[in-house]
């Protein structure tokens, strides 16, 4: 019986809270209770364990308490020595790893070094940073000419079955420093589907918008990332272009790669992207898909929420996303007299879904809704909607291949039957994907 507590709302801060997401998920599945954006006050020794005293108030009483509460440099001899300390308190140094007194060098943990991709300085608390400061410091001493150039903070870890890493610099760090970045997120198998054991992974690629710089890198999976991170990381500090990574020749075989690598697939988006081969429309429109497809299995599954009171909030939610968007997808110098009868149609069908769904009465024989043809009239522009939103952003022939998909599985779906004649919403289901 194992609880962690996190004072930050999320595990792994090298992680974006999206990525974190998957190993907060894996924790739970594991067995460990997560107390997250929740600090320890106190611990009090008893005979029979200890009490663990919370910000929330709450108390954990347990038989071992392991701490690791994060580190920081201790410049307490370099403050004693008169050597000049760093912004964060660790020890100032050049790039030979000297520090103010040419004659004394300082190396790892408490060793201010510069960021590769951000320029700033800043302590890198990990193992291999501190030996290649090292063997810089003593190529030095030695009278040979040698310069650390600085760290990426390129990490792994293994949280049971789960491995996630990160390299450079993560969203909210780009945010701070004010970067403008885009970014790419794929979800590749780790080796050839065909082949047995691949596992997924994710990967999520942040990128400079001006030049296609890479930025910072960060993959979740259970098998394949350590290859995949420390290519990234090569990259990256080889100065490469996101979009050049599609150009790399990395090894295959079935059992260790796909003959696309997830790498070259990574630079295949971020060069559609940086190309502007495909528009980046997603923010709110993905977080609300996917939170609506989550929303809708949660509810589902284990909630006492009616199948179309479920269906109500997940379609008016959607749609309503379509109806804001869609004008900013046009463009306001675009926007023709049928796409504000497209949209006043769209209006209406998802205030009659609002108002009317709940109405809706359930076979209890097949547990089938009763959808009236209004009801299919209203599917049916909302969903032109939608596919005018993927027609405007990806283009006309995905458009095609959207609708012929939808099509088959509205009507002839073999394992997500069509709402218009039995049970399922399989338009529900497809429709944030098509958005997304």
């Amino acid at each position: 019986n194992v609880t962690l507590v996190e004072m930050h709302r999320q595990v792994l801060g090298q992680l974006d809270p999206d990525m974190a997401g998957f190993v907060h998920a894996h924790l739970r599945s594991s067995g460990v209770q997560l107390r997250l954006g929740c600090g320890v006050t106190a611990f009090e020794y008893q005979p029979d364990g200890v009490l663990v005293n919370l910000t929330s108030g709450k108390r954990l009483r347990t038989d071992m308490v392991l701490l690791a509460a994060g580190v920081s440099p201790d410049g307490s001899l370099a403050r004693a020595a008169g050597l000049t300390l760093g912004l964060n308190g660790g020890i100032a140094v050049n790039g030979h790893m000297q520090t103010s007194d040419p004659d004394i060098y300082a190396v790892g943990d408490a060793a201010e070094v510069a960021h590769t991709v951000t320029g700033h300085r800043g302590t890198v608390p990990l193992a291999g940073p501190a030996r290649r400061q090292a063997r810089t410091a003593a190529d030095h001493i030695a009278g040979l000419e040698s310069c650390y150039r600085g760290a990426a903070g390129t990490s792994i870890l293994r949280i049971f079955g789960l491995t996630a890493a990160a390299t450079g610099v993560n969203e909210n760090q780009t945010r701070t420093l004010n970067l403008s970045y885009d970014r790419v997120i794929l979800s590749p198998l780790s080796h050839t589907s065909f082949y047995p054991g691949a596992k997924n992974m994710t990967l999520k690629l942040l990128f400079a918008r001006e030049d296609g710089r890479i930025l910072g890198a960060q993959i979740v999976g259970e098998d394949g990332v350590d290859k995949r991170i420390d290519v990234l990381a090569t990259a990256m500090q080889a100065g490469m272009k996101a979009h050049a990574l599609k150009e790399l020749d990395l090894a295959y075989a079935p059992p260790y790669s796909s003959a696309n690598d997830p790498v070259n697939v990574a630079g295949f988006m971020a060069e559609n992207v940086y190309r502007k081969k495909t528009k980046i429309f997603s923010g709110i429109v993905m977080v609300v898909s996917v939170a609506l497809c989550l929303f809708q299995m949660y509810a589902g599954g284990i909630s006492n929420i009616s199948s179309m009171t479920l269906r109500t909030i997940h379609w008016t939610v959607i749609s309503a996303v379509a109806i804001v968007s869609y004008p900013a997808v046009k463009g306001k110098k675009t926007m023709r007299w049928y796409d504000y009868i497209l949209l006043a149609a769209s209006l209406f069908a998802t205030i009659y879904v609002a108002v009317v769904w709940p109405t809706r009465t359930i076979q209890v024989s097949t547990n089938d809704p009763l959808f009236s043809t209004l009801d299919k009239v209203a599917f049916l522009v909302m969903t032109l909607v939608i596919l005018e939103i993927a027609r405007r952003t990806t283009g006309l022939a995905l458009t095609v291949t959207a609708a012929i998909a939808l099509v088959y599985l509205m009507f002839l779906g073999p394992y997500m039957p069509g709402i218009f004649r039995h049970r399922g919403y399989s338009l529900s289901r497809v429709a944030p994907f098509l958005l997304f």
